[in-house]
This record gives C-alpha cells, sequence and structure tokens, in this order.
C-alpha cells in the first residue's frame, strides 16, 4: 500500500481513538455547556484630569565633539610554508651482477 493511501485510510481510526481520550471528552463536554458569561456593569465614578503644571526649557550650548579617526589595523599576510626541495627519485629496480662460474676441468 502507498504511503498517501495508508495515511488517508487511518486518519478515521486515529480520529476516534483521539476524541476518545479523557482530555478530549473534558474539553467537548466544557464547550458544549459553556455559556456567554453575563456582563456585569459597574458605575465608575468621573475621572478628572489634573492641570499639568509648565515647564520652561533653557537651551544649553552643545559641547564640541572630537572625532578621531579609527586607527588603520595593520592585517599581517599568512606566511606561507616553504616550498619542498626536489629530490632526486628512487630507483624501482636494482641491477645486480651475477657472478660468473669459471669451470675447472683438468
Amino acid at each position: 500500500m502507498g504511503r498517501k493511501r495508508r495515511l488517508n485510510s487511518a486518519k478515521a481510526k486515529f480520529n476516534i481513538k483521539h476524541a476518545l481520550h479523557p482530555r478530549a471528552r473534558f474539553l467537548a463536554t466544557q464547550k458544549e455547556t459553556t455559556e456567554e458569561p453575563s456582563v456585569v456593569v459597574e458605575s465608575t465614578p468621573e475621572i478628572v484630569p489634573e492641570p499639568i503644571p509648565e515647564v520652561t526649557l533653557t537651551a544649553k550650548t552643545p559641547e564640541p565633539v572630537t572625532i578621531t579617526p579609527p586607527t588603520p589595523i595593520k592585517v599581517k599576510k599568512a606566511k606561507t610554508p616553504r616550498k619542498k626541495t626536489a629530490t632526486s627519485r628512487r630507483k624501482t629496480t636494482k641491477t645486480t651482477t651475477k657472478k660468473k662460474t669459471t669451470s675447472t676441468t683438468v
């Protein structure tokens, strides 16, 4: 069975299973029994705004701001490792000389 088909056929099974859970039952019954709460209006005393005192501001002369240029950051170059000098290659085969035998015949 394909993945989509399995998921679709299992939806009903799991919807029932989850609906039978105690918390789901409680929430379902709570939604049915909830009524709109009655709105109680209480009289509130009138609020009188207090008068706002007047504030006078005096202007101050701004202090001169000295801006120093940022110091340049010196970037160190990464040193490259020394190149290895070429070495002579080893010979792959060794040449050996065979002993010559001398025959002694009398």
